[in-house]
């Protein structure tokens, strides 16, 4: 079957920020879980104001991969 669709939501965000951990704990595999957490959240595009109706629910934001992976300071 060739068909595709289109998901959204947090089920869908889960396997793309455990990859962006795993890609981070191979570079750096004696982060802990808090280090790598908050190399994410750190990294992350403040997107509130591309989404006023969710003021306050979008967490840390949209992932960066680029950012999170250039920035181990």
């Amino acid at each position: 079957d060739t068909d595709y669709g289109s998901l959204s939501g947090t089920s869908m965000a889960c396997p793309i920020v455990a990859s962006l951990a795993g890609l981070v704990l191979a570079v750096r595999p004696n982060f802990t879980p808090q280090q790598v957490e908050t190399l994410l959240k750190n990294n992350a595009d403040n997107i509130a104001s591309l989404n006023p109706g969710f003021n306050g629910q979008l967490g840390a934001g949209r992932i960066n991969a680029q950012n999170t992976m250039d920035d181990f300071g």
